[in-house]
Order: structure tokens, then sequence, then C-alpha cells
């Protein structure tokens, strides 16, 4: 019975490591903007006009938006009105490849630092003060701090403390990067693209986990960039099922390739995958039991782990949701892993690629080598000529 619970149990423990400064690779902007970055911002058929259009607008001379193939006929014409203040850079292949449409995009970039920020998410602030701090502490790579903007429901109240939560784990495990906004040398995610995948779910954690793989210096830096949660349940669920495939294609499928996180590895490869089924077999046998074990065991050790959180959650006026996340939690590792499993496969089928990350040794010539000048790349004129 308490397969599924004591996992969670030392899972959410691991964030005490956030209390010990040695562990810590977090770090603060100070007030200093760095002003040698480019933003990428990526988008496919979203809303009009884009939820973070104003904050690009601030940007404007800074800005690539990268559009991965839209084919709504509103938003393809609200991308060409875009075209009139912004460099857009769009994808004309059928299927979604987000992250080969990034790797093209770099080519045209010739600042120092690039952001990668998703068209849904919106930096709170001068994102220089962050990109400032990798300069300072000679990185390479940079997780940012992921708050939800919207959380007035239960649901979205949930994910608010779920990511809470998990920007404690980025102050020793940097390397999670999010899709939602990343930053890190031109140089380096050149380097990254040419060994990445480019298989969507899971695309994210991927640059962080070849950066590791390359050796290279990760950080966090506590700079918030809030970003749209889903506020319905079909939302979510479609969400958390695609990002479950790409845990499934990483933790199973590349489970060497993130050796250098044991503890990482032995939760989900073995924990959550290797065991779903015996969890399910054994665990469901007393469902009444498993929620008093779960109450009694789980919620302490979560309150314990995550007191910095909680001090500020329980401030707000849906801190009673916090009754509800061991439940939410349960039924994260219990249900979702099926579906994200086979959409995997689905997407495996789809695109006839298994999402294996090359070896370092094999990534190709786009690596600069140590010494060697950079090829200095020139925008193109507006408008951009599709890829």
């Amino acid at each position: 019975m308490g397969l599924s619970i004591t996992p969670l149990v030392v899972f959410d423990a691991q964030n005490l490591l956030s209390y010990i400064k040695r562990f810590s690779r977090g770090f603060v902007p100070c007030g200093v903007s760095n002003e040698d970055y480019t933003i990428l911002c990526t988008t496919y058929n979203s809303s009009v006009p884009l939820f973070n259009i104003e904050y690009l607008r601030q940007n404007r001379e800074r800005v690539i938006i990268c559009d991965d193939g839209s084919k709504s006929p509103v938003f393809t014409r609200y991308l060409e009105e875009l075209k009139k203040e912004f460099i857009v850079v769009t994808n004309g292949k059928k299927r979604f490849i987000k992250w080969h449409l990034l790797s093209k995009t770099l080519e045209y970039v010739k600042t120092k630092y690039v952001v990668f920020l998703d068209d849904d998410s919106i930096p709170k602030g001068d994102i220089g003060k962050a990109v400032q701090v990798l300069e300072e502490q000679n990185a390479d790579l940079s997780s940012v701090k992921v708050l939800p903007i919207n959380h007035s429901g239960i649901l979205q109240n949930l994910q608010n403390m779920e990511y809470h939560f998990a920007m404690l784990t980025r102050e020793f495990r940097p390397w999670l990067t999010s899709g939602a906004c990343m930053i890190g040398t031109t140089k380096l995610l050149k380097e990254i693209m040419a060994s990445h995948s480019f298989f969507h779910q899971g695309g994210d954690i991927e640059v962080g986990i070849i950066a590791r793989r390359l050796r290279r210096k990760v950080i966090y830096v506590r700079f918030v960039v809030e970003t749209r949660v889903p506020s319905k349940f079909k939302e979510w669920f479609v969400q958390r099922s695609k990002w479950m495939s790409g845990n499934f294609r990483h933790t199973i499928i590349n489970c060497p390739k993130c050796m250098f996180d044991p503890f990482y590895v032995f939760y989900f490869t073995g924990m959550l995958w290797m065991m779903l089924l015996f969890k399910w077999l054994s665990n469901f046998t007393s469902p009444l039991l498993i929620l008093c074990i779960l109450t009694i065991l789980y919620v302490p050790f979560n309150i314990l782990a995550n007191w910095k959180i909680i001090r500020v959650v329980t401030k707000e006026s849906y801190w009673y949701t916090f009754l509800l996340f061991p439940i939410y939690s349960l039924f994260q590792v219990l249900i979702l892993p099926f579906v994200g499993m086979m959409l995997y496969f689905v997407e495996v089928k789809k695109f006839k690629s298994w999402g294996v990350i090359s070896k370092c040794s094999q990534i190709n010539n786009l690596i600069m080598k140590e010494g060697q000048e950079e090829q200095e790349f020139i925008f193109p004129p507006l408008p951009v000529e599709t890829l």
C-alpha cells in the first residue's frame, strides 16, 4: 500500500535541500540589466492578440516571433499584421516541430544570449536583469521561476501550489528547464540544438539534459515569469498527459542520459514507471485506507518540505485547497502515466522517431570548437522568408 505514498513523501521531502545553501544553485537578479539578448517567442494557432503581446511590444527591437506552422486563417492573418512590427519566422512544414524551428531561427541571432519564451508567458519586469546573472556567474543556461498568472478556481489553485513546490526543486535541480521560459548563451543553444531530438513532448527539459551532458554550467535565476495554466479539467488533462509522455521518454527511453541525477532516475524510472502496474494491483485493494495513510503521512511531510511556500499560499484565499493536494498528486502518479505512455507511442508512430537524445560525441559540425571564431549572423529583412 505504501508503494504510491512513500515515493510521494520521499520525492517531496527532497525540497528540504532548498534550505541548505550548499545545495542551492539559485540566484537573485540584481539591479543591472544586460541588453545583449534576443527573445524567441514561439507560437502556434494562438489567441488573437497574443497573450503576451504588450510585453513583446515593449521589447520589439529584440523579439523574433517563431510561428510553428499555424493553420488557423484568423491567426495567420494576424501574423501578417505582426510582420509590420516584428521579425516573424514561420515554419512552412506540415508537422508540429517547435524545436526544429527554434534551431533554424538561432541562425539569425547575433546577440550573446537568447531567451526562449512561450506566447502565453509574461516576464515580470526586466528580463535583462536575469540575463545579467548568467553573465556574472559565467553560466551557460538558466531556468527561471515560472508561476501561474491565473489561480481563481480550485484546479488553478492546485496548479499554483504545484508550480511553487516545483520551483523549490529548481534550486538544486536547475536543469529542469521549462518551455515557458529559459535563458542561455546563443553558442550553447546552437550546440544543444545540434543534438536535440526535436521530439515535442519533453523537448524543453531535453535542453537542460543535454546541457548537463555537455558539462555546462546550469543555474536557476529567481526571476518570475508568469504563465497561463489550464482552467478546465479537459485542458489540464491533455497538458499533463503530454508532460507525462515527455517524462516517459526521458526516464525510460533516455534513462542512461539522465544518470547524472541518480535520485531523479530512481524516483521516475523505478518508482513511477517500473512499479506502476504493481502499485495499481496493491494499492487499490483498500482505497479508503490509502486515503487515510496519505493524509496522515504525506501531508505533514509536504508541509515540512515546502514550508517556505506554505507560508505564502496560506495567506491567500485558496489555502484550503492544500488539503486536496495529496489526492491531486496521487491521481497524477497513478492515472496519467498510462495515458502519457500511450501518447508517446502515438507520437513515435506519427513522427517516425523515438525521441532518443544523440550522444554528445556525435553532435554535428554546428558545435563551435574552443578558440574558433563564431560566425556572425545577420537578421533578414522584413518580412522574413518561410523556412
